[in-house]
């Protein structure tokens, strides 16, 4: 939240806002009509769907613009330093003030959402310091947000990881099927290599049961198959990487951004050498300065 009025953390919550049968919220143009049928429940009968549903080939883009045109006319309601939106689909806002006020600009976000019919799942609404949104956790601190990735996932990650541990082959399925890694490196991006370096792994693995796995079994003694499998060591240094960082998912597994305007701190250190004995240090906040 940037701002110039001091931030307290008792003034900033979330706001989670589900949007209730999303899709059908736009209606199939009478001219798509025909597209739009499906045998009924009973014999000799059939469903026409006029409202746009989930599986058409058009309903992304579509969806896509309705919730960022939603995004946009929420966005306008609030100065940027008392709320803040972001929409993926549903909508999530992030607002400052006390209570009173915050309930206000609530009432408003509904008011504004049931005038244009835009229809919000009100079971399905959440508020708070800490809440978790697609997939991801968000929690308010002091001075930023804390964002991390949910206990049940990263549980999931290290049971694999265990299974994997000490073992000299694993099923590819299991690497192929490690999308949740994927997922957590989206949400913490100092896990990205590691997702490149498996997947690097994984798809060498592929091109060789095709062009080699045959010919090894001729030249080795273990005959057995091992079309399917792929060999630990050759994740090298990304698996025992992984495995320390989910130990403690508390420090590796979470991204801190910052509520709070900074000013932008760069410096250049050159490298030191027996032929140049000087450090150069440059500091940027408004000047330029050099020692």
């Amino acid at each position: 939240m940037k701002g110039s009025r001091a931030y307290k953390e008792s003034e900033v919550e979330f706001i989670l806002l589900d949007l209730q049968d999303a899709f059908c919220h736009c209606g199939v143009h009478t001219t798509e009509l025909k597209h739009c049928i499906s045998p009924g429940l009973e014999s000799g009968t059939a469903l026409l769907w006029v409202a746009m549903l989930f599986g058409f080939k058009g309903v992304p883009l579509v969806m896509g613009r309705l919730s960022a045109d939603v995004g946009r006319l929420l966005q306008s309601l609030f100065h940027p330093a008392a709320g803040q939106v972001q929409v993926y689909i549903d909508v999530a806002f992030m607002l400052r003030g006390p209570l009173e006020t915050r309930n206000l600009q609530l009432a408003k976000v509904l008011y504004v959402l049931a005038a244009f019919e835009v229809q919000v799942a009100m079971g399905k609404g959440e508020r708070g310091r800490r809440v978790q949104w697609i997939g991801t956790t968000f929690e308010i601190h002091t001075h930023e947000v804390v964002i991390g990735t949910p206990q049940t996932m990263v549980q999931e990650v290290k049971e694999t990881l265990a299974n994997w541990t000490g073992k000299g082959m694993v099923p590819t399925r299991e690497l192929r099927a490690f999308g949740k890694l994927s997922w957590i490196a989206g949400i913490v991006p100092r896990l990205r290599w590691t997702v490149t370096a498996l997947y690097a792994v994984l798809t060498k693995v592929l091109q060789e049961e095709d062009q080699e796995e045959e010919r090894a079994k001729k030249r080795a003694k273990d005959q057995r198959p091992k079309v399917g499998l792929v060999a630990v060591k050759r994740m090298g240094t990304a698996l025992p990487w992984l495995v320390a960082a989910f130990e403690t998912p508390e420090h590796m597994l979470i991204r801190q951004e910052p509520l709070e305007e900074r000013e932008p701190v760069w410096g250049v250190v050159t490298d030191h050498s027996t032929t140049w004995h000087r450090s150069w240090h440059c500091c940027w906040k408004g000047h330029a300065s050099q020692s």
